[in-house]
């Protein structure tokens, strides 16, 4: 008969085991396991691009929402997928006898690490607090917070096609 002290043991063990095994089908890298499979949903973060390589040229690519997703094309089989702003649309490559060479649900995520929602009452704004706090851009957001930060992010955008403008203009 096992004492009390070898049956917690036993308990013990066999709930970290649990745990581990838990911990283990739940993490996984990213480049693991996303945006792997031909029909699984390619997986965007919001703000960042991902890369999506494919086994044959593509001569045209439509996307079903351009204000979700931008794709462009870097070289024949290498695709560049930009996420614009939260959602889910689709993107279809087609090679030069316009046959479809895939079909796939894009996916733009909020990158979630480090974001901060500080709530007043009803009201909610949101940080990126990596490494220091500051205000970003949330659908949700308290409506005059998200028109400071919108206005902001919209003259930095200005702000960046002038100086890529005069530095093509240049040359």
């Amino acid at each position: 008969m096992l004492s009390a002290r070898a049956i917690r043991s036993h308990l013990l063990s066999a709930c970290l085991g649990a745990t581990v095994l838990a911990a283990a089908a739940t993490f996984h890298p990213a480049s693991a396991i996303e945006n792997v499979g031909l029909f699984d949903d390619f997986l965007v973060q919001y703000d960042q691009v991902e890369l999506m390589r494919l086994d044959e040229d593509v001569a045209d690519i439509i996307v079903g929402n351009p204000s979700i997703a931008d794709v462009t094309i870097q070289s024949g089989r290498l695709l560049i997928v930009t996420g614009k702003t939260f959602g889910v649309t689709n993107l279809i490559a087609l090679n030069n006898a316009g046959q479809v060479i895939i079909n796939r649900r894009l996916v733009v995520r909020a990158d979630d690490q480090k974001v901060v929602h500080l709530n007043r009452g009803a009201l909610r704004e949101t940080y990126n607090c990596a490494p220091k706090c500051q205000s970003i851009l949330t659908v949700g957001d308290e409506q005059s917070y998200y028109s400071r930060i919108a206005k902001a992010a919209e003259d930095k955008f200005k702000v960046s096609a002038t100086v890529v403008e005069a530095g093509q203009g240049g040359d």
